[in-house]
């Protein structure tokens, strides 16, 4: 073989392995869905492809995590080369794979992470002599929100409270308190509401609830079970007159008595609920707003109120006769006037 054809051989031998670098060694991408954002409870999709093994092979770095990586299913296991079991895995199909990462129950925090497909188990450390690619995602901390229909209704009307809770909870607790009033009394128990698939809620106070309601303020907590989806602070069956007290689901020591003889309500029931669910033993998030209350009695006199303006408003709108104040006296009965006519005249006779 000339040392022209040589040339010729190795330079097409160069660029076929630029132009196809699958067969140079494979390849291995990596996607995640929709904007690379995610809650902490969601579920989030990764896929690509991978030409050169039958497996791909996926850790994660980030805050609080090994820098070298840990795996991607269970962030507080550190990711080992060559031990595939530290590794989440999927498998390849037509060069193709797809693996779904659900945040529920795992240990990370709100923040920014990186996401390594590889085509065999290696971690960050021994990448140099690996295929693969990265991703990056942002992990958010979820919440509920919440609003009321009206921050203003007087007893009798009816109240929507609503949101949208965000990580997919199963269930949210539904707090309301006001003067003498815990919006679970008429059950012995804490209100809990299941969110709809897109994380929209609703809870409805009817008027007929409302009726019995006290004027004030009345407060709205919404609790987020959060990581664990689970609610850590739930009422309970209390000892004695203290029939219901709330307290922390592993704990049988009250942070409160929520209804009984020695129950607490109004702001001071808020106040101790958001003490409590601020505790370190308890992971729930919550978020509040609140609405005022017209009871019935101030009803009754917002209404006598009303007409009494009213009657007034209609007295002074009367026409009054200022050119003859004598008009405005009552007329005499007509028997009046002949009786008074005879008396003229008799008087006329005898003078």
């Amino acid at each position: 073989m000339n040392s022209k054809l040589l040339s010729i051989l190795i330079i097409s031998v160069s660029v076929f392995y630029v132009v196809c670098p699958a067969w140079a060694g494979g390849q291995v991408t990596i996607t995640a869905q929709g904007d690379s954002r995610c809650f902490i409870g969601e579920k989030i999709t990764f896929s690509g492809t991978n030409t050169d093994s039958d497996y791909t092979y996926l850790f994660i770095t980030g805050a609080y995590l090994d820098p070298d990586g840990d795996k991607l299913s269970d962030p507080d296991t550190k990711a080992v080369t060559g031990n595939g079991g530290t590794f989440a895995r999927a498998a390849v199909t037509g060069d193709s794979w797809k693996y779904t990462l659900d945040t529920r129950g795992l240990d990370l925090e709100a923040g920014a992470y990186t996401v390594y497909a590889v085509s065999e188990p290696k971690n960050k450390e021994d990448l140099s002599s690996g295929i693969y690619d990265t991703a990056s995602i942002v992990i958010r901390k979820p919440f509920a929100e919440v609003k009321v229909s009206d921050t203003d209704i007087r007893a009798g009307e009816k109240l929507t409270i609503s949101g949208t809770a965000y990580g997919e909870p199963g269930t949210l607790g539904i707090w309301v308190f006001g003067p003498g009033y815990w919006n679970g009394a008429g059950t012995g128990s804490m209100v809990t509401e299941s969110p709809d698939a897109d994380g929209s809620y609703r809870y409805v106070i009817e008027g007929e609830e409302t009726s019995k309601m006290d004027g004030g303020e009345y407060y709205v907590l919404v609790q987020h079970p959060m990581y664990n989806d689970q609610l850590d602070l739930i009422t309970k069956p209390g000892s004695g007159d203290d029939t219901i007290i709330v307290s922390e689901r592993e704990s049988s020591d009250p942070v409160f008595v929520v209804w009984g003889s020695s129950a607490i309500s109004g702001v001071d029931a808020l106040k101790a609920l958001t003490r409590g669910l601020q505790s370190s033993n308890i992971d729930d998030s919550y978020e509040q707003c609140s609405f005022k209350v017209e009871g019935m009695t101030e009803n009754v006199q917002s209404q006598t109120e009303e007409k009494t303006e009213k009657y007034q408003t209609e007295e002074k709108e009367q026409p009054q006769n200022v050119d003859n104040p004598e008009d405005d006296q009552p007329e005499k009965s007509s028997g009046n006037s002949i009786f008074s006519a005879l008396a003229d005249f008799l008087s006329g006779i005898f003078r």
